[in-house]
């Protein structure tokens, strides 16, 4: 086994363990906040929510998962999937003709607009966007 595929699995298996291991850790019960933008800045990132999305994704809570983080569950999450996918197809089949198409520049671009946009529209201080706050 070379050294690519090794490390393919050996990453995936550290992910799977990580889920597992947050199936049993309900994030809305630890004692301080997970993250470090809100916790040191008081400002909710693009990510902020993630981690209980995850959670609620583990439960089957689809509706609790898009409130903590929608961007994260419809887009970011998938967006992962896809390219982990992705990647272990060009690792364990390299001859194969078969490759899943990856997005260019100016997709990585509009993704961090959009990323960066929702960070700053979920701390303002208007009603409408209060609802896209984890909390």
């Amino acid at each position: 086994m070379t050294h690519r595929k090794l490390l393919y699995l050996s990453a995936t298996a550290l992910e799977i363990l990580a889920l597992i291991l947050l199936s049993f850790a309900n994030p809305e019960k630890l004692a301080f906040e997970l993250c470090f933008s809100r916790r040191v800045f008081h400002f909710y990132c693009a990510g902020c929510g993630a981690t209980r999305a995850t959670y609620a994704l583990l439960h089957g809570n689809f509706t609790a998962a898009l409130h903590y983080n929608p961007v994260y569950t419809l887009i970011l999450l998938p967006l992962f999937a896809y390219f982990w996918t992705a990647l272990g197809i060009q690792i364990f089949f390299p001859k194969q003709r078969f490759r899943l198409p990856i997005p260019g520049f100016r997709w990585a671009v509009a993704l961090l607009v959009l990323l960066v946009l929702y960070s700053l529209l979920r701390n303002l201080p208007f009603e409408f966007f209060q609802g896209w706050r984890p909390e």
